[in-house]
């Protein structure tokens, strides 16, 4: 494993901490990589599963349960604040882009994207501000989001309401994101990751395309000038 796929692993799951300590229902069980982690989590997945987290951040750190947790977990914390740097996040993102390539990088922030995304109906108010700021970018991004099977008066004025406050799960995921694709120098480079994370999050959640194809059908009908 290389020292960037390290960083997004020790990201991931320093997210899943996060969750558990906001959330008591959270340590009765976690870690399902999954379209559904919160809802998998609150259905009650058995406790020993968080201890798999523990551990795994016990060996990837090379640091003793006791080290990191111990005092109320101050030794994760500061450890939270080295890996959430801006040269930290930096220095991942153009290792792994180096690495492994775009599609790679895409699938691992739209990784942690999901930690985050609670239901559906958040993924497609995400999926749809996003597709609302592409259907002005280039021919690239405009090609994107016409083989969205999304209609324009779905997602068309979206970005107007994100009030992009504290207060918004919709504005901290898009701002999360923007964490790690501001950190890509090439913008086209960028553009592309930020398209492969808009169809990673349609895909597991089964928004536009990737819809069942009957409605789908029905939405594009609507459009059709007849």
């Amino acid at each position: 494993m290389s020292e960037a796929e390290k960083f997004f692993e020790l990201h991931y799951l320093s997210n899943v901490i996060s969750l558990a300590r906001n959330d008591h229902e959270l340590q009765e069980g976690i870690l399902q990589s999954s379209m559904n982690i919160v809802t998998n989590i609150k259905s009650g997945i058995k406790a020993n599963n968080f201890n798999k987290v523990l551990y795994r951040i016990s060996d990837l750190t090379h640091k003793s349960l006791p080290e990191l947790f111990d005092n109320d977990g101050h030794g994760f914390m500061k450890y939270q604040k080295e890996i959430n740097s801006d040269q930290a996040i930096k220095k991942a993102v153009t290792q792994l882009l180096k690495e492994k390539g775009e599609k790679e990088l895409a699938d691992k922030i739209a990784e942690l994207l999901n930690l985050h995304i609670e239901n559906q109906s958040i993924a497609k108010e995400v999926v749809f501000q996003e597709l609302d700021a592409a259907s002005y970018g280039n021919d690239t991004a405009q090609e994107f989001v016409n083989q969205s099977a999304f209609a324009p008066k779905e997602y068309k004025g979206a970005m107007n309401n994100n009030s992009w406050n504290e207060d918004s799960l919709v504005s901290q995921i898009q701002l999360y994101s923007r964490t790690f694709t501001m950190k890509i120098a090439n913008l086209n480079t960028m553009l592309n990751v930020n398209l492969m994370i808009v169809d990673y999050i349609m895909k597991g959640w089964k928004l536009g395309k990737y819809e069942k194809p009957n409605n789908r059908l029905f939405n594009k009908m609507d459009e059709a000038p007849f």
